[in-house]
């Protein structure tokens, strides 16, 4: 799942959704699916990502929860990674409605556990939002994107598109100097600020 040569690439993981099938990605539930926006269905946004257009398509995870109490986690989970480096990302763009007790929740497993990356809670823009969460290296590396809901009555829906997994080789480490700034400051130091002249942009 390495992709190199782009051999492997419809089950890498990497996946705008418009080409067939999910590229690896699998559901833990019957209503958590590919969609086409034009479809015929109350809920998800009404444009992918990829086209911005009504013809495209996204993963698509959906609760109806009539009774108080009701709890229930959907999930999308990534193709096994035999082996990730050290700089492994996966890049995505996610649009929700989360109600009032709804949470997207980015979680990793693998040989040495599991940890979440990422959570986001509460009602949301209704807007593609770009993420990106650090895999870090291991080994039987899995991703799940998932949807926690508890019922008041209320829908909660999550669609994800345009994930892209980058850097996820073991063989591609840092390079001198070399740094993207996304996540940190691959402990370069700013002598302005130390200084007291300025400070980083």
């Amino acid at each position: 799942p390495d992709c190199k040569g782009g051999t492997d690439e419809a089950k890498c993981g990497t996946c705008d959704f418009e080409g067939p099938g999910t590229c690896g990605w699998t559901s833990n539930h019957p209503d958590t699916f590919k969609k086409m926006p034009g479809a015929e269905d109350l809920y998800g946004p009404g444009y992918d990502h990829t086209l911005g257009t009504g013809d495209g398509h996204y993963m698509l995870a959906e609760s109806l929860w009539w009774h108080d109490g009701d709890h229930a986690m959907e999930e999308i989970s990534s193709p096994v990674f035999p082996v990730t480096g050290k700089r492994c990302r996966m890049r995505f763009w996610y649009n929700a409605e989360l109600g009032v007790n709804g949470t997207m929740q980015i979680k990793v497993k693998s040989d040495a556990g599991s940890s979440i990356l990422l959570e986001r809670m509460g009602n949301t823009t209704g807007n593609w939002t770009f993420e990106t969460v650090r895999l870090s290296e291991g080994t039987n590396v899995q991703v799940t994107i998932g949807l926690s809901a508890v019922g008041i009555g209320e829908s909660y829906w999550l669609a994800v598109d345009d994930i892209r997994f980058t850097d996820c080789d073991p063989g591609h480490l840092n390079g001198p100097g070399e740094c993207d700034f996304e996540l940190n400051t691959c402990d370069y130091t700013n002598l302005a600020r130390e200084n007291k002249r300025g400070s980083l942009c």
